[in-house]
């Protein structure tokens, strides 16, 4: 995730009028709640920092950052939200579609900012449309269905002798119209697709070793906050099988995946 993205992502959020407004009203702390599926405070959260003060917003001058990360698991996901929710914040800041349903579920009337990666926010129940949300929640999404089947088209090229592949899926939701894409592009390519569900990144290992076990002889990591936040464990176990690997991030790529 590039820092101009960021600042792009904060910059069409509204809601983030009063932030900026606050850097000449130092009386009023704003308390902004950031939710990521990663495991601890990582370079994304420093160029998130960066884009704040780019806005003229100052963590301990006029913003308070609540900075809480699942680690992966979706059994996380539900305390943590309440947690913040209860402190009162301003404003969810929240990586993928799960932790923004949790977000505007625990707390309705609070802003709501949302990142998801290759997700229809309107099939995943996030907006009612995108000319107008609805509700208190905006945000980015890049549902590119054409990317999803190119990638796949990429690792045929890569492994010509590929008939087999695994996709390696979080538990975040998934929309159907990507799936399909998927799967069409599988089909013309005469390529039989195994799929695992990873909850949490102990499991890592094990999944990319049954796939393997079970045939496969590509890895498909399918686009998400989990992946892109445990893409040094996929990268490396994907690795320790001898499967070739693609992913949407290019952290998976100086991770060690193959291709992006």
């Amino acid at each position: 995730m590039k820092r101009r993205e960021l600042i792009a992502l904060l910059g069409s959020a509204t809601v983030l009028w009063p932030f900026a407004a606050a850097s000449q009203q130092p009386a009023k702390i704003w308390r902004i709640a950031y939710l990521s599926p990663a495991a601890t405070f990582n370079p994304v959260d420093e160029a998130f920092d960066e884009s704040l003060r780019q806005l003229g917003c100052e963590r301990d001058r006029n913003v308070t950052i609540e900075y809480r990360y699942t680690g992966g698991r979706g059994d996380n996901e539900a305390p943590l939200v309440t947690e913040l929710a209860g402190l009162g914040v301003d404003l969810f800041v929240v990586w993928g579609p799960s932790l923004a349903l949790a977000a505007t579920q625990a707390a309705p009337q609070t802003p709501v900012v949302f990142m998801v990666t290759d997700t229809d926010p309107i099939q995943a129940g996030l907006v009612s449309n995108f000319a107008h949300p609805g509700g208190s929640i905006t945000g980015i999404s890049s549902p590119n269905v054409q990317v999803i089947a190119k990638r796949l088209e990429l690792l045929k090229e890569a492994v010509p002798t590929l008939t087999q592949v695994a996709v390696l899926f979080s538990t975040e939701p998934r929309t159907t119209i990507a799936r399909d894409a998927f799967a069409k592009a599988a089909r013309t390519f005469s390529i039989k697709v195994d799929e695992i569900e990873v909850g949490a990144p102990p499991a890592i290992e094990a999944a990319i070793r049954s796939v393997k076990d079970r045939g496969a002889q590509g890895l498909y990591v399918w686009p998400t906050g989990f992946a892109f936040s445990f893409a040094k464990q996929i990268s490396e176990a994907a690795n320790a099988m001898r499967l070739s690997s693609i992913c949407s991030h290019k952290e998976g790529v100086l991770a060690g995946c193959l291709l992006i």
